[in-house]
């Protein structure tokens, strides 16, 4: 299994490959698979100037803008 998924502690655009076995490192969408036995391509969306866990949840999930 391959999944994709958003990072925040990379560049927005940027991408890294990761080998099976990681922990999912607080990311709230890989916490329920439990092992992290497969691969995954995190596709960087930088983090936010000023941010809290509140924040980040709604920047998460919001749209990029047009300069983005």
């Amino acid at each position: 299994m391959l999944v994709i998924h958003d990072d925040l502690d990379t560049e927005l655009g940027k991408h890294k490959l990761t080998d099976k076995g990681f922990s999912h490192k607080g990311h709230n969408g890989l916490k329920n698979f439990g092992k992290m036995d497969f691969k995954r391509i995190k596709i960087g969306i930088s983090r936010p100037s000023s941010w809290d866990s509140e924040v980040i949840g709604e920047y998460c999930l919001s749209k990029f803008s047009m300069a983005e």
